[in-house]
């Protein structure tokens, strides 16, 4: 009779190899219920086993994905500027017409009439600044008249005034005399008389510069319209070699 705790073999499983099949615990004590006279069988914790058990290779690590999240590059976009539409000019009736006849009188006929036209404008805005030069002319030399007439008279004065001047030198001397002469003069009666003779001599150079001051005065009002009309004419100038420049731009536009 076998034993009760016998393991039947699975003849698939081959033979069991001792080195890898774990040994049997031994049963705990055997009770018989006494009711039957059955006997049965108490399991019992399983004793400590000595027996090496062979630890399995630890598996290799597999390496894990980490999801990568894509970062979207961005590159800086030149703020686009509106195009700015320039609008279109209309045509004038004048352009319209000229745009006619250059289409309808050819390259030569077309060339040969823009000549024309240019030789009679250029003409006829060369006799308009011939016009206003001429002009300036007159008003140019009706100052140059006022100036001779005025520098004339300034002249004349001049003269009238060299031989004033020259008496008011005398006069001065004079008067220097009579003061040294006073102060030589011891009687009462000498000295009245150096002291009229000063007064005398005073009185005369009084007289002289009033006449001085006269002719000094009308010189200085000569001078001053003088000075007004060569301001005048300096403007005249100006405006002249305006034209004058203008109308040699005309010249160069037929060359």
């Amino acid at each position: 009779m076998e034993p009760d705790n016998q393991i039947p073999q699975n003849p698939l499983a081959g033979t069991p190899n001792p080195a890898t099949t774990a040994p049997v615990a031994p049963k705990g004590p055997v009770k018989t219920r006494p009711s039957d006279g059955v006997t049965l069988e108490e399991p019992v914790a399983p004793l400590p086993n000595n027996t090496e058990t062979p630890i399995a290779p630890a598996a290799e690590p597999v390496p894990v994905a980490m999801p990568i999240t894509p970062t979207a590059v961005t590159e800086a976009v030149p703020e686009t500027v509106p195009e700015q539409t320039v609008p279109v000019k209309e045509l004038t009736a004048e352009e319209k017409l000229e745009a006619a006849r250059v289409a309808m009188e050819g390259p030569e006929r077309s060339t040969e009439r823009k000549r024309r036209e240019l030789e009679s404008r250029v003409k006829s805005e060369s006799a308009e600044l011939e016009e206003e030069k001429a002009k300036l002319d007159k008003q140019k030399e009706k100052l140059e008249l006022a100036w001779i007439e005025l520098d004339g008279k300034r002249g004349l004065l001049k003269k009238d005034l060299d031989p004033i001047t020259d008496e008011e030198t005398k006069i001065e001397e004079e008067e220097a005399t009579a003061e040294s002469e006073e102060g030589k003069a011891g009687l009462p009666a000498e000295q009245q008389t150096v002291e009229k003779r000063r007064q005398e001599i005073q009185a005369r150079r009084k007289a002289t510069e009033e006449k001085k001051w006269v002719i000094q005065d009308k010189i200085g009002k000569i001078d001053g319209l003088i000075g007004e009309n060569t301001k005048q004419y300096q403007t005249l100038l100006d405006e002249e070699e305006k034209i004058l420049t203008k109308m040699d731009e005309l010249k160069r536009e037929l060359i």
